[in-house]
């Protein structure tokens, strides 16, 4: 079992303008959802089975929406502890051994954590712009990623 988020020594989130934008996502949504759940009354009153219809639709629409922008722009988080990293992606949770991880690279996708045995991991939680890429410009996942080898060479070593 992971470890839970306060147990974690350093933890990096999504740059405060991708959770900004998703908790204006999600507050549209929450918004649009009670001002849709009010027509629907309006129609149970009236017996408007189309409204009623047409209004609940937007509703599941507008909450689908809200659990989206949670999952994927509130949720992802990238961990390390005296384990390993913690690499929370909007699906799963992973946990990589210090022993496990070979290189960290930064990429556009995220971080891309590979692994002595099994396929890479990406951390969408971390992530290197194309801009950045193209220029060779050092952004906050260039740091991140020589952390986080440095600390898996540094708990392989034994030091």
């Amino acid at each position: 079992m992971a470890a839970p988020v306060d147990e974690l020594e350093r933890v990096w989130r999504p740059m405060v303008v991708g959770r900004v934008g998703a908790g204006v996502l999600i507050a549209v949504g929450v918004l649009g959802m009670v001002d849709g759940f009010g027509v629907p009354l309006l129609a149970l009153i009236g017996s408007e089975a189309r409204v009623l219809r047409s209004s609940l639709t937007v509703v599941m629409v507008l909450g689908l929406l809200v659990v989206l922008a949670w999952r994927y722009g509130l949720h992802p988080l990238l961990g390390v502890n005296a384990d390993g990293v913690v690499v929370q992606n909007p699906i799963r949770r992973i946990v990589i051994p210090w022993r496990d991880i070979v290189s960290c690279s930064p990429s556009y996708g995220g971080l891309v954590i590979r692994r002595r045995h099994g396929w890479p991991v990406v951390a969408w939680a971390v992530q290197k712009s194309r801009f950045a890429e193209r220029t060779g410009y050092r952004v906050r996942a260039d740091v991140v990623a020589e952390y986080i080898e440095a600390r898996a060479k540094r708990m392989t070593s034994g030091a």
